[in-house]
């Protein structure tokens, strides 16, 4: 798969000289660029018990989905590449990114505009 994810820590994140918010909840930031062509940047905040990364397209099917273990909270950015789970290029349209776990979820807006 071409999408990855970059785990930092909290005394990593720095933005405009100050630090994020706690990561105690699940939080997705907006995606840089939005809309994209060929990849986004997804950041988000998961705590420390885990989550599912999912995206999601205008239908409601999972088009991408990750875990992310127990243990592994934080501060997270995904680098999409506007593909799917074989690796397919996705068309233009609206898709949803998903952060979910036992406790609540968390949806952001993202267009592809090819």
């Amino acid at each position: 798969m071409r999408a990855f994810l970059r785990y930092k820590t909290q005394n990593d994140v720095r933005d405009d000289n100050y630090l994020l918010p706690s990561f105690s909840n699940l939080r997705i930031f907006s995606n840089y660029p939005d809309p994209f062509n060929n990849s986004t940047i997804i950041p988000f905040t998961i705590p420390p018990s885990g989550a599912e990364f999912l995206i999601v397209n205008s239908l409601g099917r999972t088009v991408l989905k990750q875990i992310i273990p127990a243990g592994k909270g934080g501060y997270k950015t995904y680098n999409w590449q506007g593909t799917d789970s074989n690796s397919c290029t996705l068309p233009s349209g609206r898709y949803w990114v998903l952060l979910k776990n036992r406790n609540g979820k968390a949806v952001e807006p993202v267009s592809i505009v090819r």
